[in-house]
């Protein structure tokens, strides 16, 4: 149990999960990439909870077609940034998601 969950703080601070690592806040997780099919992009995956050493909070991110798992970290590193009240609501929120190529990105 100790090491898994050294990993999964690992993962954060210095892994694939770095975008959900946040200042103030012990975030322990995975990611993970899903592929259906050869043809489609994978689906993103990041599994988390916070803070490390007392968990108030478990967060499951999906993102279906997402490409990579550090999109749905980033995505539950602002859910924990809402729910930590780490930024104001108004900053979370003022994002805009634009599609170019039949990708999507985050603009801020």
């Amino acid at each position: 149990y100790d090491y898994a969950v050294a990993g999964m703080r690992q993962a954060v601070v210095n892994g694939t999960c770095r975008l959900a690592n946040l200042p103030g806040l012990d975030v322990c997780g995975k990611t993970g990439t899903a592929q259906e099919r050869t043809t489609r992009a994978n689906h993103a995956l990041f599994v988390c909870y916070a803070p490390y050493s007392n968990p108030e909070i478990s967060v499951t991110t999906r993102i279906a077609f997402g490409y990579a798992s550090d999109y749905a970290a980033q995505v539950t590193g602002d859910v924990l940034k809402y729910y930590f009240k780490l930024e104001n609501e108004a900053e979370l929120l003022d994002g805009t998601a634009t599609e170019t190529n039949g990708n999507v990105s985050r603009e801020n």
